[in-house]
């Protein structure tokens, strides 16, 4: 208007359009909902509660999760990257150590429907800087074809950085948070030699049985568990446990390999790809044969494995004959299915990320036994239990060394006699001079039996009978107690005696909290003495020497775990005053490594090792201060996957009296005192076995449940070569895919600018049609037929190529 001119009319349009264009959809949000982070976000994969809080801690600084959804272009996608871009300015100005810094990004493609030219160079970016800060872009809920549209312009470094289901993306970055808790929990175990025989121990009990956590005092495994449940090998991708729409009548417990629950059964590879829930070690299946319910999902095997089970009938006979055992194991299946539901209320809404104030919990002084705000996972809580008994033990001066003679041996309780004699027929090999026990089956023989963590000389060697079997079961179950020790028993019993010396079997508990203290747990000694059928020949009275008696397997059963707070407490180096709740500090920690002379730490690894210590703040810890409870959690917490096998099911003879047992020479050298004075910890190396290292597993549950294809370390299908016809569309749709493209773009820009230029031309010089020379009418007709031959090839080749990358909409 202003110029009364054609062209700079065509130029100013085409410049508003444009500005019109970005300014409008610029305001459309390019994501679905808030970024997430991942201590947030569940998956299919059930673990055990003190793991679960482990990894969403770590989860909560490594990850972040954005929803994308649209079609992504240069406004949209400058808002997402800047997204991560602040969130990694922001840990680094503030100074945040390198291994609590956001290591990796998914994004998430469900509703995203394409990107363009500019769109896949900002991520581009994006990838670049990602991997200059040590982190890792993943994208999720993508398909073959847009997993190769993003390898051809060089968003991703290869396919292993897509997955086609949300759930496998996050899994992939939970596999790698756990190998980075087991590295750690390796530092820890090898900064003292009791750790690294307290792992060593649980691993081969986690081996044998799935029980650890299911029956932990005497009277739940009183009566030997592996008489009344069955179990079964079942094949991955093969065995079906249970399919919906039946009744199933049988309780399941997971030894080793993994079963996913499945809303059908699942027959294509999308369907193994979605379960509703994998479970593996320890954990129950079928919590509805307790209602008799109808079954809603479908079990089948992930990977081949075992699986203990109880059906009806063994159900009936252990509530008949083991009360106790039942109870046990169906609390455990609730409390498990309880736990469950709970995980999935406390994580169905996720908060925003607040990108400019990243929340920072102040690390509290642990001095006030009431601080946690979180309530103590389940099996941390059975260690405090343990380790609280143990220092009330110690106050007594009950676990000193016998100097002075012993005053009172004790015999072993009928039920455990029995129990023995079972473990030694399952485990025995008949040779010419009788049943014999073999050295290397000890260990197993004994936990077989319910005698945890027996110190068994790795050097003995020969075999065993009947007899001396039961001397060393004897050994494994009993302490001795020392003069000193009865002297506190009897003044103790005085308090509460009748005329006759005795007590009924309700005051053990007070008689037990009059000599260690009001933090005895009820349910700890009165387990041991309701496994004992012995005082049914007392009439339910308590003498001397059944006193004598449970408080002798209370101090056996509660050593390992005063050995384990010792080794600890000279750790921390505070000597007697320490407690669970005793801060430790980096500074603490490179104290102990420098006296120590065996290893070398730096700040920043010993602050790294405190940090993923504290599941208390999920990640907001600094890596300064815990707690000594923390470092108990670091070192029970079961990080490696199951791999041993079940023990046989029991043996069983006919009916006969337990053998006496019977002393015989070698027997210190089969167990061995963990007492200091005994140098144990020189005597324990052969134990030890090979330097401490994370076993691999067989098989990720990435791989599982993309249903193990094989050479695909994360599994996308995906080609290696890309077609013709996507090379064309690349070609064509996206300039920046290739050399060829953007030269491709600079000539279509040219043309298009020559056809404008004609068309201006055409009227500026030669006026209209009917003022034209037949000359100059055979030249612009000749220009506008070339070029609308060019544009009409290069229109049909575009729609042909269309829809090569399978987009949702045509990119067309």
């Amino acid at each position: 208007v202003v110029t009364e001119e054609l062209l700079p009319a065509v130029v100013v349009g085409g410049f508003i359009t444009g500005i019109s264009f970005i300014l409008k959809y610029a305001m459309i949000p390019a994501t679905a909902a808030v970024p997430t982070k991942g201590s947030y976000i569940t998956t299919c994969e059930k673990r055990g509660e003190l793991l679960t809080r482990k990894v969403q801690s770590v989860a909560d600084r490594w990850l972040l999760v954005v929803k994308l959804k649209g079609y992504l272009f240069f406004g949209s996608s400058q808002k997402v990257t800047s997204l991560v871009r602040d969130m990694i300015a922001e840990e680094v100005q503030s100074g945040r150590p390198k291994y609590q810094r956001l290591r990796y990004v998914i994004f998430d493609c469900e509703l995203l429907d394409g990107m363009d030219a500019s769109a896949a160079k900002a991520m581009v970016a994006l990838k670049n800087e990602a991997a200059g800060q040590n982190m890792r872009v993943f994208w999720s809920s993508v398909t073959p074809a847009f997993v190769e549209e993003l390898e051809a312009r060089q968003i991703i470094n290869s396919p292993a950085d897509c997955f086609e289901q949300f759930d496998a993306a996050v899994l992939a970055v939970e596999e790698r948070i756990v190998k980075f808790l087991r590295s750690m929990q390796d530092q820890w175990i090898l900064q003292h030699w009791f750790f690294r025989y307290h792992s060593r121990l649980e691993r081969q009990r986690r081996a044998l049985e799935p029980f650890g956590e299911i029956l932990p005092s005497d009277s739940s495994r009183a009566g030997c568990p592996w008489q009344y449940c069955k179990k079964i090998s079942v094949v991955g991708h093969k065995t079906i446990l249970w399919s919906v729409g039946g009744y199933t009548r049988k309780l399941f417990l997971v030894h080793s390999g993994a079963v996913g629950v499945f809303k059908t059964r699942p027959m294509s590879e999308e369907d193994w790809a979605t379960p509703v829930a994998v479970f593996r070690h320890g954990f129950f299946l079928n919590v509805k044969f307790f209602t008799r319910g109808l079954d809603r999902y479908t079990a089948v095997a992930l990977e081949d494995g075992e699986i203990l089970y109880w059906d009806e009938d063994s159900w009936f006979q252990m509530g008949r004959e083991q009360p106790t055992m039942m109870g046990h194991v169906q609390r455990a299946a609730i409390e498990q299915h309880v736990l469950e539901l709970q995980n999935r209320a406390d994580f169905g809404e996720a908060p925003p990320v607040d990108v400019k104030a990243l929340e920072e919990l102040e690390v509290s002084s642990f001095t006030n036994h009431k601080r946690e705000f979180l309530e103590l996972p389940r099996d941390l809580q059975r260690i405090h239990d343990k380790v609280d008994a143990a220092i009330a033990l110690e106050s007594k001066g009950l676990f000193e060394k016998c100097t002075g003679g012993i005053a009172f041996y004790p015999t072993m309780p009928s039920s455990m006699s029995k129990d023995l004699q079972i473990a030694f027929h399952t485990f025995s090999t008949e040779l010419a001079n009788g049943s014999q026990i073999e050295s290397k089956k000890l260990a197993n023989a004994l936990t077989y039996a319910g005698l945890l963590h027996s110190p068994v000389s790795g050097d003995c060697e020969g075999s065993f009978n009947e007899a001396e079997f039961m001397r060393i079961g004897l050994e494994a179950a009993m302490t001795p107690l020392s003069s000193t020790s009865s002297g506190m028993l009897l003044e103790t019993l005085r308090h509460f005696a009748d005329s006759a010396g005795t007590v009924g079997q309700g005051e053990l508990v007070p008689m037990f909290r009059e000599l260690l203290g009001s933090g005895i747990r009820m349910e700890d000694v009165d387990s041991i003495a309701t496994g004992w059928p012995d005082l049914q020949a007392l009439h339910g009275r308590v003498d001397y020497s059944m006193f004598a008696t449970v408080l002798s397997r209370f101090l056996r059963s509660h050593e390992h775990y005063y050995h384990l707070f010792s080794a600890v407490r000279e750790v921390v180096g505070v000597g007697q005053q320490c407690s669970l709740n005793t801060p430790f500090t980096a500074k603490m920690l490179l104290q102990w490594v420098e006296k120590s002379s065996k290893w070398s730490l730096t700040q920043e690894t010993a602050e790294e090792m405190l940090w993923a210590a504290d599941w208390r703040h999920t990640g907001n810890g600094r890596g300064e201060e815990i707690c000594v409870s923390d470092i108990m959690a670091m070192l029970i917490c079961k990080l490696d996957p199951n791999e041993g096998e079940l023990p046989p099911l029991p043996k069983m003879r006919p009916e006969e009296p337990p053998v006496q047992p019977v002393d015989f020479p070698n027997l210190n050298a089969v167990l061995i005192s963990l007492h200091p004075d005994d140098s144990p910890e020189s005597k324990l190396e052969s134990s030890f076995g090979e330097p401490i290292q994370s076993p691999k597993r067989n098989m990720s549950i990435v791989s599982a449940l993309q249903g193990e294809q094989k050479g695909a370390d994360l599994n996308v299908a995906h080609s290696a070569q890309v077609s013709l016809w996507v090379k064309l569309q690349l070609l064509l749709e996206q300039p920046t895919s290739s050399a060829a493209a953007t030269a491709l773009g600079v000539v279509n820009m040219v043309l298009i600018f020559l056809s404008l230029l004609a068309v201006t031309l055409e009227m500026e010089l030669s006026g209209s049609y009917e003022k034209q020379s037949d000359s100059e009418r055979r030249l612009w007709r000749l220009l506008a037929l070339t070029f609308a031959v060019l544009f009409s090839i290069e229109t049909m080749m575009r729609v042909l190529v269309a829809n090569a990358l399978g987009s949702k909409e045509s990119s067309f």
